[in-house]
């Protein structure tokens, strides 16, 4: 199964493999392939696979290792289908805020520090991270990719 996930081609054979890796919760090669679908230019797949990946990195990321990979995914505003309960009338999940949360997870860090900005309740399937608050304000994008652009500069900078 690992040997058939990374040596998957397309990018529907990678989402595919990926999918199953994450089932079977093999770490490693999840991380390895989130890191070749993220390392990618971002048009090369659809933001489903890339939302993929950045959910890969949120269950399996290690840091400081996979976090310039999730930088490149901060500025994704790209929609899938899902995440959020049906009582915020937001059937959609921006890629960027699956980034979002894996950044947050492996910097150690929680929603509330990215700081004042009006919330969206949503929900990721991940047990230990059910509960986000998305950025409903799209204009403090910008403002939250800055600090977290920051604190991803200093846990690269402090890797042993």
């Amino acid at each position: 199964l690992e040997s058939s996930a990374l040596t998957a081609k397309s990018g529907t054979d990678l989402q595919q493999s990926l999918s199953v890796c994450m089932l079977y919760r093999l770490r490693e090669v999840c991380r390895a392939l989130a890191a070749r679908i993220l390392d990618d230019e971002p048009e090369t797949y659809p933001n489903r696979t890339i939302h993929l990946a950045a959910h890969a990195l949120l269950s399996f990321g290690k840091a400081p290792d996979d976090l310039p990979l999730l930088m490149k995914v901060l500025e994704n505003a790209g929609q899938i289908r899902g995440g959020y309960r049906k009582e915020e009338n937001r059937p959609y999940m921006e890629v960027r805020e699956m980034a979002l949360m894996a950044a947050l997870r492996l910097l150690g860090r929680r929603p509330q520090d990215i700081g004042g900005v009006d919330r969206v309740t949503g929900y990721c399937p991940i047990r230990r991270f059910t509960q986000f608050d998305a950025i409903r304000d799209s204009d403090r994008w910008n403002e939250i990719n800055t600090k977290l652009n920051q604190w991803i500069e200093e846990a690269i900078t402090k890797k042993p």
